[in-house]
């Protein structure tokens, strides 16, 4: 007796998995970010308060990148990769 093929097995909901990836990795962006940028504005304004504003954006969006870069090749992006992957649960 011959069998039918079995169905293809599909994930349940493929665009709600990538989107909660996405909101897990926009999180984590913005959790990093915002202190940065606080820290920074709050070291920098006695130095360039009275700069135009896109030298201002120009200085604190380089320190900013040249910060989030180091910790993202640091040993801090293992874990928080780990956690945008699907949990630190393994």
């Amino acid at each position: 007796m011959k069998s039918l093929p079995s169905p293809v097995r599909r994930p349940r909901h493929p665009a709600i998995r990538i989107a909660g990836w996405r909101t897990r990795n926009a999180i984590l962006v913005w959790l990093a970010a915002f202190p940065t940028i606080a820290v920074l504005l709050a070291r920098l304004q006695p130095l360039i308060g009275g700069w135009p504003l896109l030298a201002r954006t120009f200085v604190l969006s380089a320190l900013m990148v040249l910060i989030l870069n180091f910790i993202s090749s640091s040993g801090a992006a293992t874990p928080l990769g780990r956690l945008v992957a699907g949990g630190l649960g393994g």
